[in-house]
């Protein structure tokens, strides 16, 4: 203790505090406690001991203020890291997301910013961006784009930056198209498929018809089945090789075909291991894996060759194309945004067909049969 506690001349207690600084200045206070008791005086003693050391002397009549220090901003390039760590990590995005955004910084952002202080970019700057990534599709430059808005609002938001300083402007794009197999090859497939390998089989059944995605086939556990009311629950998926919940964190149930159920029977009879699918070693399944077992299912059916996602696409297509309605696939697929499942919309040409019907229909019965409006 470095103070002294005596009685104060108009009663209670002084606190006569001596102590050295951090930086060296000595410093003295003496102060009436406020507080009556002896006990009480000096635990305040002791609270402001630790407060001078902590905060220095206080400032006395006439001192003249320090001048304010002018913040400095960062440059693109030196903010990136502490966005990646303090808010991409911190907020636990899914680690293949932050892969993804790690790359954008590292190939693009910090090329085309890093050099420049958070608050000088221009809308200019955001265009010579733009001109460099011309030959990228506008659904991978809006991505970009996407990611420097945030890296910018986070830094408004921990008042890194007074203001945005400019908001990029997405680019417009189309819908694309998705492949997908018809019915005709997708029987192909499934009938090839067993006879290459039994996993073949499970690889494009759980893709074609329960729209499971690569991860979550890859994930998916003996656990998650349940024969007796025959669904599939969708409930892990493999993220950069981590095991997570699925995309959106959206677990859903997918009830099963006669022929996956079976399937998975079969499959179950000899397989001693947490997950359904296990490589040669019995290890669990790698992206290589599925592929792999999935291209020689494609070469015995003498079809395209195309990667696992394509039989989700299959799946959505074929429910669109036999009449399903948009909030089933929805559910089905564990889309997070309607957006999405309306790209298979246009191929569902019978309830077209049958809206259609239905207004015809309409007509005749108000106007009689044959009698044009």
């Amino acid at each position: 203790m470095s103070f002294t506690i005596r009685p104060f001349r108009t009663g209670g207690w002084e606190i006569d505090i001596v102590l050295t600084l951090p930086n060296g200045e000595k410093l003295r206070e003496r102060r009436k406690a406020p507080v009556d008791s002896k006990s009480a005086a000096k635990k305040w003693g002791q609270e402001r001991e630790r407060h001078l050391l902590q905060h220095g002397r206080p400032p006395r009549r006439g001192d003249k203020a320090k001048p304010e220090q002018k913040k400095t901003v960062p440059t693109f390039a030196e903010f990136v890291p502490r966005y990646l760590a303090d808010h991409v990590r911190a907020n636990r995005e899914k680690p293949s997301t932050q892969i993804a955004k790690q790359q954008v910084c590292a190939s693009h952002l910090i090329p085309a910013f890093g050099r420049l202080r958070l608050d000088e970019i221009t809308i200019e700057d955001v265009q010579r961006l733009k001109l460099a990534l011309a030959d990228r599709s506008p659904k991978t430059l809006n991505n970009v784009l996407a990611i420097f808005n945030t890296v910018l609002t986070v830094a408004e938001q921990w008042g890194v930056i007074e203001g945005i300083p400019v908001k990029a402007k997405w680019v417009k794009t189309t819908i694309p198209s998705m492949p997908f197999y018809d019915f005709d090859e997708y029987d192909r497939l499934r009938a090839a498929a067993p006879k290459v390998d039994r996993r073949c089989e499970i690889v494009v059944l759980l893709a074609g018809d329960a729209g499971l995605r690569s991860g979550e086939i890859r994930a998916l556990h003996w656990s998650s089945i349940d024969f007796g009311r025959g669904l599939l629950i969708v409930e892990r998926a493999y993220s950069a090789d981590q095991v997570m919940t699925p995309k959106s964190d959206k677990i859903r149930a997918v009830p099963m075909t006669t022929r996956l159920s079976a399937a998975l029977h079969k499959h179950r009879e000899t397989s001693e291991h947490t997950n359904v699918l296990v490589n040669d070693e019995g290890k669990p399944t790698s992206k290589h894996n599925l592929r792999s077992w999935l291209l020689r299912a494609q070469r015995a059916a003498k079809v395209l060759e195309k990667g696992p996602h394509t039989l989700r696409h299959t799946f959505c297509s074929h429910l669109a194309m036999t009449g399903a309605h948009v909030m089933e696939i929805k559910t089905l697929a564990g889309h997070s945004e309607l957006e999405t499942t309306q790209r298979y919309m246009h191929l569902t040409p019978r309830a077209l067909r049958g809206a259609v019907d239905r207004l015809e229909g309409s007509a005749s019965r108000r106007f009689g049969d044959g009698v044009e409006p």
